[in-house]
């Protein structure tokens, strides 16, 4: 009896004890909006921008570290690629590598594409035995697709959509946990090669295999217990973009080259009037480190050199920025960009109208659930202090009721060889009303939300790529904020409640200006800023 009473206490006891860890554990589960069902029927509506955008020659990595070496692990991640014709296999994330079979040169783990298109994932021990699952059919479609991975030290496991595809049983095979290399997404992490082209999201790796339980409440409620998760990237915070226009090719452009090299950015917008030579290969080779992430507005330059005879070389852009119009758009996560070229015909009955007013309208916020923010880059400015050049009214009558039309949030150009930022404008279409006197319709200096009265667009000079710098003679009214004796850029970070943080940085430490902070960085030389936040944003 004494045997069956003490036996009956240990049950309790047990009984209590795993409830107390799984109360713990419960603690440490973290819930997140994603519901993954509703993208997996619905990819198209997927909503998590920013996220990582890799175009075949660039990646991301996470700095090696020994909390990054496991013997089990989980990997998770939304991947999305058409990537096809492969001829090597496209690495979507991995720590080790492919390439090697020494001793701390083989994969540890990772995921990635085959060369039919098909996800594979796995990992290699320490002699360079692969152990690997594959997908019994291909996901390069361009559709959004959610990917686990995982090892428990025996299954190896590989679920697609909510379910599992493939699995193989490695008799406790362990992982080459002995490599320095670091967690890359994008590329092989032995070598930079082997490049994955397309977006990823949401990744997230645990240093062990996650439960049947554990990854069942990860489809069923978007809830992620986060015990031995070392890494969660959801690229929210790192997503900007820098914009600049006349450069030249001396010192003063290559500086403004290196800091934005220094920034990382996703895209960079050169807005016109690029190398000012009667070739275009002194500018490619300043902004070589980030040439891929390029893309062009036309300046006069690019169709006549004024400094070495009349000879246009917009054909030595075209092709290298895969471009077959000088007036083009593209989008990248949430935002889209509309390029117009000023130097030839935009009136409206031309072409470009036409693409131009058809593109705002199927881009426009109001009539695309995908696109939050719709900015114009266009060299010849439309508003303007007095400076070396005036405001071209032509292009701003017809243009700028479009750009009120479909709520377009920022008009970037040069031209002016200097910095300007004006407050949000509308057109001034009033009967008694002069065209070239807009509607100013915030005026506040530093901080605009779709909550309050914004509206209208924003129009930026950005004419301090490097060229020279023109003097402004006095501050137009709907001019906020002006500068004209330093070069710089512009950089645009996007966050995660959707709002834009726009810095222009100036390339040279000026001790007098006040907005500068820290001592020795040249980068914080923070000549403006300015925030606008769209509270409307959809978070799913």
């Amino acid at each position: 009896m004494l045997k069956l009473i003490f036996f009956i206490t240990l049950i309790v006891v047990s009984l209590l004890a795993i409830k107390s860890i799984y109360a713990e554990t419960s603690n440490n589960n973290t819930s997140t909006n994603l519901k993954i069902a509703n993208y997996i029927s619905s990819t198209s509506s997927y909503r998590f921008e920013p996220f990582l955008l890799v175009n075949g020659t660039d990646y991301k990595d996470v700095p090696h570290d020994d909390t990054l070496s496991f013997d089990n692990f989980t990997i998770v991640a939304w991947i999305n690629t058409n990537q096809s014709n492969l001829v090597d296999p496209a690495h979507i994330l991995n720590k080790g590598g492919f390439n090697n079979e020494d001793k701390g040169k083989n994969m540890n783990y990772g995921i990635w594409l085959s060369r039919n298109g098909n996800i594979q994932g796995g990992f290699e021990d320490e002699d360079g035995e692969v152990f690997e699952v594959t997908s019994p059919t291909r996901y390069n479609d361009g559709k959004w697709h959610y990917v686990l991975l995982s090892y428990n030290g025996s299954l190896l496991r590989l679920d697609i959509d909510e379910k599992q595809v493939s699995s193989k049983y490695t008799n406790g095979a362990i992982p080459d946990t002995k490599g320095d290399q670091p967690l890359r997404i994008g590329a092989n992490s032995l070598n930079e090669d082997k490049f994955y082209i397309g977006k990823v999201d949401e990744v997230r790796v645990w240093n062990r295999g996650l439960t049947n339980s554990e990854i069942a409440e990860i489809y069923s409620n978007g809830t992620f217990n986060t015990i031995g998760q070392v890494i969660y990237q959801d690229f929210k915070n790192i997503f900007n973009i820098a914009v600049a226009a006349d450069w030249g090719c001396d010192e003063n452009a290559t500086k403004t080259a290196e800091n934005i090299q220094d920034e990382d950015p996703e895209i960079v917008i050169a807005a016109g009037d690029l190398s000012y030579k009667k070739s275009a290969d002194c500018w490619f080779e300043i902004i070589e480190p980030f040439f891929s992430r390029v893309k062009i507005a036309m300046g006069d330059h690019e169709y006549s050199d004024t400094t070495e005879g009349a000879i246009g070389i917009i054909n030595e852009y075209l092709e290298p920025f895969s471009m077959t119009k000088t007036y083009y758009s593209f989008d990248v996560n949430n935002i889209h960009f509309t390029f117009i070229d000023p130097h030839i015909d935009y009136s409206f009955n031309s072409t470009q109208y036409q693409f131009i007013e058809q593109d705002l309208q199927n881009a426009s916020p109001i009539n695309n659930s995908r696109i939050d923010w719709l900015f114009v880059v266009e060299h010849i400015p439309m508003y303007t202090s007095p400076s070396k050049h005036s405001a071209n009214s032509t292009i701003k009558d017809i243009y700028h009721p479009l750009f009120d039309k479909y709520n377009v949030d920022l008009i970037f150009s040069g031209d002016n060889h200097n910095y300007q930022r004006t407050f949000p404008l509308k057109y001034n279409n009033s009967n008694n009303g002069n065209s070239s006197i807009p509607i100013i319709s915030d005026r506040n200096l530093n901080n605009y939300s779709s909550s309050s009265d914004y509206s209208g667009q924003i129009y930026i000079i950005t004419g301090t790529g490097g060229r020279s710098l023109y003097e402004i003679k006095q501050q137009a009214p709907f001019v906020a904020k002006q500068y004209d004796d330093q070069y710089g850029f512009l950089n645009l970070d996007f966050t995660t409640n959707n709002t834009l943080i726009a810095t222009f940085y100036g390339n040279e430490k000026d001790n007098n200006n006040n907005n500068t902070i820290g001592n020795n960085n040249i980068k914080n030389n923070i000549l403006d800023q300015f925030t606008i936040s769209k509270t409307n944003y959809l978070n799913y």
